[in-house]
């Protein structure tokens, strides 16, 4: 078991699927979150920039995917995160649990603060100027940039970045 410690936006160039099994862990994405605990799984798609938080408790295991199943998911589902329950009558293989277990997207990450309000609009194919950003929330565009950086871990203009990436891999996969 790998333990699921806390880590900041980043990506794998593998596509992976996790089955945890242990303790509580939050994982986000640029458009949503999933909480995860003992028997939950995800499949995250190859290049899909997530952060995670994990308690001290929390573990995983990585199960190889075989290269055909993914592709007739992310067919599906389209290039994004999905996650699921490993049944009981489970007998560890990947290829059946991704072909017999149904699978739901990550919930959409509210925007109850005015900080996430910012983020889901640095999303936005067109997004707002940072300093138009930083003036809505009554902030300078340094205190802003701290703020930003505190709560998602990478700076606005290092997430606007993030969120172009991700669509124009999403356009290619």
């Amino acid at each position: 078991m790998i333990p699921a410690r806390s880590h900041g936006f980043h990506r794998h160039d593998n596509a992976r699927l996790i089955i945890f099994k242990g303790g509580g862990y939050r994982e986000r994405t640029l458009t949503g979150e999933a909480r995860l605990a003992h028997g939950d799984f995800i499949l995250r798609p190859a290049c899909h920039a997530h952060d995670g938080q994990g308690e001290s408790s929390a573990g995983y295991v990585s199960i190889p995917i075989d290269a055909n199943v993914l592709r007739d998911c992310l067919a599906r589902h389209g290039h994004a995160p999905r996650r699921g329950r490993v049944p009981d009558d489970w007998d560890g293989d990947g290829h059946s649990l991704l072909k017999h277990v149904e699978t739901r997207p990550y919930e959409s990450r509210p925007d109850c603060t005015p900080l996430d309000r910012a983020a889901s609009r640095l999303i936005d194919p067109e997004p707002p100027a940072l300093s138009d950003l930083a003036e809505e929330l009554d902030l300078k565009p340094w205190e802003f940039s701290r703020a930003f950086r505190a709560r998602f871990g990478l700076s606005p203009t290092g997430y606007r970045c993030e969120a172009r990436l991700q669509r124009a891999i999403s356009l290619m996969v």
